[in-house]
């Protein structure tokens, strides 16, 4: 009762992040500005962390979910939230993603349990070639950060999928990266196939 309409509109809408938000996703998935965001901080709907993380208390995110659900607006958010973190991957520099430094790979580390959120959304609710193309973005994430079997688990949820024209240059991507996955767990055999078909 002591938002503003707008704001009741956008709160409900922070319930799909987990792991906390930027500014910047927040815009994007939940239309929410740094006003509204200050907003929020002021009735301690949201904390911020001193990195500039934004983040909702539990109790409060589920409540928020239920309004989201509520209002009919559950799936549509969802497919923002998905939508939003693979161009937010995509327009990282595939130099940025590299060793040594990796600024790129530490974005996506940040964001990574938002990314789990939106892989287990697109496959859970028939948004395949949508999680199709999260899996491409993240391309050579999971061999980098030697997280092999999730990103093994997650590749093969893609291919999975039937083929299509639509698909065809993300289904290549993951093909090869998945192939590397399999040549350093030393399936060589399979990775073969893999690198072949893609």
């Amino acid at each position: 009762r002591l938002l503003t309409p707008t704001e009741q509109q956008v709160s409900p809408r922070l319930a799909v992040f987990r792991g906390g938000f930027t500014a910047e996703l927040a815009l994007a998935v939940a239309d929410a500005t740094s006003a509204i965001l200050q907003a929020f901080m002021d009735k301690s709907l949201v904390s911020r962390s001193a990195a500039g993380r934004y983040h909702l208390h539990e109790i409060i995110r589920q409540f928020a979910g239920e309004q989201l659900a509520a209002a009919g607006q559950l799936y549509t958010t969802q497919q923002r939230h998905a939508t939003a973190l693979q161009t937010l991957i995509q327009q990282i520099d595939a130099t940025s993603r590299n060793f040594g430094e990796r600024p790129g790979l530490a974005t996506i580390t940040t964001e990574y349990e938002n990314v789990q959120a939106a892989l287990r959304w697109c496959f859970a609710a028939d948004e395949g070639r949508l999680g199709l193309e999260l899996v491409a973005a993240l391309r050579d994430y999971w061999y980098i950060a030697t997280n092999w079997q999730e990103g093994r688990r997650w590749q093969e949820l893609a291919l999975a999928l039937p083929a299509s024209d639509e698909t065809c240059t993300a289904r290549a991507v993951v093909l090869n990266e998945w192939g590397i996955l399999l040549h350093v767990m030393s399936e060589t055999a399979l990775a073969q196939t893999a690198y072949l078909e893609s």
